[in-house]
């Protein structure tokens, strides 16, 4: 058995800006004649993933769908500036940990439609703000070695995406799914 993993940016089309810079026009449309709007854009985005993602598992391919890394909502590289003076002072707490409520609402409808997708067969959901947030707040930083996960305020660095890797790699539902598609895919086939 094969599998396929979908992962993008996607909350800059589906949720509402919340960053400067992203605007209306970057919405999904279902054809270039229509207005881009933001409910439009949600259900051409949801049947579309839908859709895609029941093609490829009718096949018998095992569908791991990420949704996007926390959207921090703060320009990351402000805070590495702050953090390369020797001595200076980081006035913004945000640039050490974000409230898991305020990161949640900028990505809630996305990671709602990807989290619905793990119901289905051959298919597994893995949210990315289930392992860089406890229950009141996100990490910018690696607990363990102090590492900056960020770039910016929706890019992982080198050390972020290292973290999410490892994090991943340890929940075991996820490492069985695909055990079990390579362990199909090694097996002789029947007639």
């Amino acid at each position: 058995m094969m599998q396929v993993v979908l992962a993008s940016r996607w909350f800059p089309m589906l949720e509402v800006p919340s960053v400067p810079g992203v605007a209306a026009d970057r919405m999904v449309p279902a054809d270039v004649y229509e207005k881009p709007d933001l409910a439009r854009s949600r259900q051409v985005f949801e049947a579309a993933l839908k859709d895609t993602v029941d093609v490829i598992a009718a096949t018998g391919t095992s569908v791991i769908v990420f949704s996007q890394v926390p959207p921090l909502g703060l320009d990351q590289t402000q805070c590495q500036t702050l953090f390369s003076w020797a001595g200076e002072t980081v006035a913004d707490d945000r640039c050490f940990r974000l409230g898991r409520a305020e990161v949640s609402a900028r990505a809630a409808y996305t990671d709602d439609v990807i989290r619905a997708l793990d119901e289905r067969e051959n298919v597994m959901a893995v949210i990315p703000q289930d392992y860089f947030c406890d229950e009141e707040s996100c990490d910018l930083f690696d607990p363990e070695t102090g590492e900056i996960l960020y770039r910016d305020g929706d890019h992982l660095s080198p050390v972020g995406s290292r973290y999410l890797i490892d994090q991943v790699n340890q929940r075991q539902d996820l490492v069985a799914f695909i055990q079990s598609a390579h362990q199909a895919k090694a097996a002789p086939a029947t007639q």
